[in-house]
């Protein structure tokens, strides 16, 4: 015998499916006789889980492999130092060590390294550009697009995927050399010159840019040829960046801080990743001389390099100001991908490849 509620189902379901709309104007919930039969119980069968064989093969061909950075040996201590080629020393050496040295024919303007043994130089009032080994051997050279404006690129970078960018200043362009061809990438806005330019990780472009009477400095970001964001003017309505016919270098830190080597004003300004500013360094105290501050780089650990010209040396702050050392050397700067540092002379013909940090 069927239980009572299974006829008043099915007495439902010919109701709903039923095209009589008195019938369905005339149906009762019969809530009381559901009620009196207690609560329904139900008999779930649950389902269970056979795990499978897992086939590695398969699985790192869907997903790929992960691949552990070289752990390289070094038995010239008496304890065997073990640490793994992918990683920057954590800290700086009490003394630099000397790798390589070597001259240039012409005076230099600006490096940039591309790769952990090669560095792109412009020269002072020369349109050619070259790369050269830590033998000072030329690799490649070719003739910039800078034959109108004291015959050389007003700053020169690398993008992440190794090719060199350079700014035209007369013509107001930002181009890079791809393929043995000049091509443009940016034209900067009518009435401004770009002075400077760096390849970030993410492959925007910070540009500093003056004004064509001098007066006025700021840095764009360009992803591409579009604006994205402009420095000018902290909170207070201020410039940021004095004007003059001076540099005003620029890089990023791993922060994402943009930081500006201001040579009219003689400092060094840090901005966030929004425009406002975070602090100036004006140099340390304990060095007696005028902070003449140059060519600035930023190291993988967040550390910022400053050419100091006027005490002929280079300081070292963290990413928050705070003056960690110096070291004697001075010059345009570029760390290569082993975070070596390349000092060239400025006006001068001297390169060297030193090692700073352990």
């Amino acid at each position: 015998m069927l239980p009572p509620y299974t006829t008043t189902v099915r007495q439902n379901r010919k109701i709903v499916e039923s095209v009589d709309a008195g019938e369905v104007n005339q149906y009762k919930y019969k809530v009381g006789k559901l009620n009196q039969m207690g609560p329904l119980e139900v008999e779930v069968n649950l389902p269970t889980f056979v795990p499978g064989q897992v086939n590695l093969s398969e699985l790192k061909e869907s997903f790929g492999k992960l691949n552990l950075t070289e752990i390289i040996t070094s038995t010239s201590m008496s304890n065997t130092v073990a640490y793994s080629a992918a990683l920057t020393a954590e800290k700086l050496l009490d003394e630099v060590i000397e790798i390589a040295e070597f001259w240039t024919d012409e005076n230099l303007r600006h490096l940039s390294c591309t790769g952990p043994q090669e560095v792109w130089v412009s020269y002072d009032k020369k349109a050619y550009i070259d790369r050269l080994d830590v033998r000072g051997s030329d690799v490649k050279s070719f003739m910039s697009t800078c034959l109108d404006w004291n015959g050389y690129p007003s700053g020169i970078s690398v993008t992440r995927k190794g090719e060199l960018v350079y700014t035209d200043k007369k013509y107001g362009f930002v181009n890079v050399y791809r393929d043995g061809r000049h091509k443009p990438l940016i034209m900067v806005q009518q009435g401004w010159q770009p002075i400077a330019v760096y390849c970030t990780k993410l492959e925007d472009f910070l540009v500093s840019l003056k004004s064509v009477d001098d007066r006025v400095c700021k840095i764009i970001r360009y992803k591409g040829k579009a604006i994205i964001q402009e420095m000018a003017k902290d909170n207070r309505g201020d410039p940021l960046y004095k004007g003059g016919n001076k540099m005003l270098y620029v890089t990023e830190n791993i922060n994402s801080d943009v930081i500006a080597s201001d040579c009219n004003a003689q400092i060094v300004a840090v901005v966030n990743s929004t425009g406002a500013l975070r602090y100036h360094f004006k140099g340390h105290k304990s060095i007696k001389g005028k902070f003449t501050p140059g060519c600035t780089v930023t190291d993988s650990k967040g550390r910022i390099l400053v050419e100091d010209d006027g005490n002929d040396c280079i300081q070292i702050i963290d990413q928050d100001g705070q003056y960690l050392k110096h070291l004697n050397y001075c010059g345009i700067l570029s760390l290569d991908t082993l975070g070596r540092l390349w000092v060239g002379k400025f006006i001068g013909k001297k390169v060297n490849l030193i090692k700073y940090t352990e």
